[in-house]
């Protein structure tokens, strides 16, 4: 896995929104989907019984964090998003 800058990933980012149309919702949506499925992949026996929170504050990073917050019926976990204004 290879790590990006702040700055390397906002130009990256920039370029997949300019080049291939997609707008930055989706690229949240998506990071955020992604992030789930590997909280849960890799954490799956110490939340099977238990609950899944996310905290997120108010900056640019507010929006990945609620969106890798697991819907419930998708993974039959009950789960909360707790954001810091």
């Amino acid at each position: 896995m290879k790590v990006l800058s702040v700055k390397e990933m906002r130009a990256l980012d920039k370029k997949t929104i300019e080049e291939l149309g997609l707008s930055g919702l989706i690229l949240m949506e998506n990071a955020g989907r992604m992030t789930a499925q590997k909280i849960i992949e890799h954490f799956e026996e110490k939340i099977r019984n238990g609950e899944i929170v996310v905290v997120a504050g108010k900056g640019n990073n507010g929006g990945d964090g609620f969106c890798s917050c697991p819907p419930p019926p998708q993974h039959g976990k009950k789960s909360k998003s707790h954001f810091d204004s």
